[in-house]
């Protein structure tokens, strides 16, 4: 379906352009929103019931238990992600990245992160009289720590996350709304996932710059970066302080 405002090609069944946000159609067919919504739905609601299960049964408490519990995430994003693969495969394109913006993303990510880090330690001890938690203890009796906190805490979340939130979740939302909001809602989703009320502050607002760049490029490689950058310097910044 072609865009009278910007010529961009979109999916038969989307609703509003998934370049400018323009209503390519007259009408929503009722049976198709309704489709898309369940869709959403239930990927997000097994997403969360995951997340549930784990604070539930208290496990990843060791670098096995975390990485395997990271694979079985993995697996559920795929499993949705090959229902609909030929429309996100197209957010993988590495022709139109621009240095520019990776580079000011691989500079002020790193900011943001230690920040973030101060904040939240300075938070736990004089509000909540709490020691910081760091997940990079879950990696120190392994083989290798910091290559595998890196892969847990970096790589896999970067991939799985952006796939299911600015991939998946994302190109469902441009079937049945606009796209600022597809950007608002899809950030909103980001940030319920995580279960934590005080990172709010950072995780949404990453869930709309991340949104941002997938609407404005049309490609999840910037989140997929700013992603990977800002949890790994979390790492780091939890060695540093650990050392």
């Amino acid at each position: 379906m072609k865009c009278s405002n910007c010529d961009y090609i979109n999916s038969e069944k989307a609703n509003f352009c998934g370049k400018c946000g323009k209503k390519v159609k007259n009408a929503i067919v009722t049976s198709d929103y309704n489709k898309h919504v369940k869709k959403i739905s239930f990927f997000f609601f097994t997403l969360v019931a995951y997340i549930v299960f784990l604070n539930l049964v208290e496990l990843g408490n060791n670098y096995f238990q975390t990485l395997i519990l990271d694979s079985i995430f993995a697996i559920i994003v795929l499993v949705f992600y090959f229902v609909d693969s030929k429309e996100v495969n197209k957010l993988f394109q590495f022709k139109k990245l621009k240095d520019s913006l990776i580079l000011k993303i691989l500079i002020f990510t790193p900011i943001l992160a230690i920040l973030v880090s101060s904040f939240v330690g300075y938070v736990n001890q004089n509000m909540f009289n709490v020691s910081d938690v760091s997940y990079y203890e879950f990696f120190i009796d392994s083989p290798s720590p910091l290559l595998l906190s890196i892969v847990s805490i970096g790589l896999f979340p970067a991939i799985f996350e952006e796939i299911a939130f600015r991939g998946i979740l994302f190109n469902e939302l441009t079937k049945i709304t606009r796209l600022k909001s597809s950007i608002i809602i899809s950030a909103i989703l980001f940030t319920i996932l995580h279960f934590s009320l005080i990172s709010i502050l950072w995780i949404f607002p990453l869930g709309l710059l991340f949104g941002y760049f997938r609407a404005r490029y049309r490609t999840i490689w910037y989140g997929i970066i700013g992603h990977f950058v800002y949890n790994s310097s979390i790492v780091l910044i939890e060695i540093y302080y650990m050392s």
